[in-house]
């Protein structure tokens, strides 16, 4: 498989009004892609990697969701369409060779969403070490104007991504835990690209209804092929009909989920084309599922820094945390570093933890994680020296 990477030494965005006034530690970031050459629909994996070249810890949030647009043409304002906070990226495509006055529509790219469970997490990045994000990234050609008919351009692109984060609650966060989660925008150079027209005429649609056989409207409609890689996405209307367009014969997956559900609502059903079978037609009913498992339960990242009664971090705490969301029970345990700090992915609602250090006294207290910031984060205090 072909790799293409890119690499970009990306200056800080200026942190907007409210936040801290010394700027973050540098973030690089080169991206690989890992097939140039795209057959539309279809979808490819780019990969994220990035390096702390500063001299303090960065936190990093994911996964990055697509972003569409850019309100006002800047990361700055991602609250106006991230209200929880986040991280997201903005994929942009020229096409080569082609004066800008024929293209009549532009190219786009958006990144699919995973089609399990969401499970957002923090990378904690030290100084001079790097971390990779891989994201699946769909394209959707150009169309330029030929002898008065707009048609797709099909060919050569030269593809730009900005990766930008923002967290309303960033300025709480440092002065809770002392952490600084990384807010800004990156954009990387150029990378080339090439669109090519559909490499099959198949096709698949259907509509997906809940139990009293009304039709779901917002589900997540994925398409991936007889190996699980995720090919096609798209949200339905108000019908909630899906479709999906352009397929080569083979074998292939359809996993539908509901938009933002806070637990599992996944539906999935198999299907192949071919031409003696030809195209295929489906209905999926969306039944509510048995939860039994915190996998099937979305988690939030949490934050916690433990310190003594006079204010000084306990290194080598262990918390054992209990979440009990009925009928869910979940144990996870997590550890402090050097400054007292650990990270978790819980489930939202009451968790009690339980505090350990050799030589101290076990100690019980209780969290609420809530779902109104896309970070939270706990300073807790031990009867500890």
């Amino acid at each position: 498989m072909r790799s293409v990477v890119i690499s970009v030494a990306a200056a800080l965005a200026t942190l907007a009004p409210g936040r801290a006034a010394s700027p973050p530690p540098a973030l690089k970031l080169s991206i690989s892609i890992a097939q140039p050459t795209v057959a539309t629909p279809f979808a490819t994996r780019v990969t994220l990697h990035f390096h702390n070249a500063g001299t303090e810890t960065l936190w990093l949030y994911r996964p990055v969701e697509s972003r569409s647009a850019v309100p006002k043409g800047s990361f700055e304002n991602y609250e106006q369409v991230q209200p929880r906070g986040g991280s997201n990226i903005l994929v942009s495509l020229a096409p080569a060779g082609v004066a800008t006055t024929a293209i009549v529509s532009p190219a786009s790219g958006k990144t699919l969403a995973a089609t399990d469970m969401p499970q957002p997490d923090l990378i904690s990045l030290a100084p001079g070490q790097d971390a990779e994000e891989d994201t699946i990234i769909e394209f959707t050609p150009a169309e330029e104007n030929k002898d008065g008919k707009d048609e797709p351009f099909w060919g050569e692109y030269s593809m730009t991504v900005t990766y930008g984060a923002s967290f309303p609650n960033a300025g709480d966060l440092a002065s809770s835990v002392g952490v600084q989660l990384w807010q800004g925008s990156l954009k990387s150079n150029s990378a080339p690209l090439r669109l090519n027209p559909p490499s099959g005429s198949g096709k698949v649609e259907g509509n997906i209804f809940d139990r009293q056989k009304q039709p779901v409207y917002g589900a997540v409609v994925s398409l991936e092929d007889g190996h699980l890689n995720l090919l096609d996405q798209e949200r339905t209307g108000a019908s909630g009909s899906f479709r999906f367009t352009g397929l080569p014969a083979g074998e292939y997956w359809v996993v539908a989920r509901q938009g933002g559900a806070t637990v599992e609502t996944g539906v999935v059903r198999h299907f192949e084309i071919n031409p003696s079978a030809g195209n295929d037609s489906m209905q999926l009913m969306m039944l509510p599922k048995e939860i039994y498992q915190g996998k099937q339960m979305v988690h939030e990242p949490v934050l916690l820094r433990v310190t003594n009664a006079a204010g000084t971090p306990l290194p080598d705490v262990t918390l054992r945390m209990l979440s009990a969301p009925m009928p869910v029970v979940e144990n996870d345990r997590a550890r402090t570093d050097s400054g007292g700090l650990a990270s978790a992915s819980l489930i939202p609602g009451s968790v009690y933890i339980t505090l350990e250090r050799r030589g101290c006294r076990k100690q019980d207290t209780r969290i609420d994680v809530s779902t109104r910031h896309a970070v939270d984060g706990y300073a807790l205090s031990m009867n500890c020296r």
